[in-house]
């Protein structure tokens, strides 16, 4: 083998060791956007203004569609639409009228709202 080809050889490994180096972790530590919405988001109160069950089950739990007035104090109040999962038991608790907690991420594609009691967010 001439050296020139040994050498070339080691910088193309040096070069591959670095990128997965790099992008390896960053594409592993990646979060769903659910969780970055409870890690990051702010926490906010809702008004529930409908609920309504989409017939779907996930796990066992059944889905449904809440149309919520989101309210923070320093700003203005927002109305969204949320698709969740909630278990069995806590259905009750999500009636119209009913005032629930929530956090609220956003970024530059939208808001991404996760309602407190839910199976996303125990």
């Amino acid at each position: 083998m001439e050296p020139f080809t040994l050498i070339l050889g080691c910088i193309g490994l040096l070069i591959f060791f670095a990128v997965v180096a790099i992008v390896l972790p960053r594409v592993l530590s990646r979060k769903s956007i659910t969780e970055q919405t409870i890690l990051e988001g702010y926490s906010a109160r809702a008004t529930i203004i409908s609920m309504t069950p989409t017939g779907q089950y996930n796990s066992g739990q059944p889905e449904i569609i809440l149309v919520v007035k989101i309210e923070r104090p320093t700003s203005i109040p927002f109305q969204a639409t949320v698709k969740t999962t909630v278990y069995t038991m806590n259905l009750a608790k999500f009636q119209e009228g009913t005032k629930i907690h929530v956090k609220v991420f956003e970024d530059h594609k939208g808001k991404y709202i996760v309602v407190k009691g839910t199976l996303d967010y125990p």
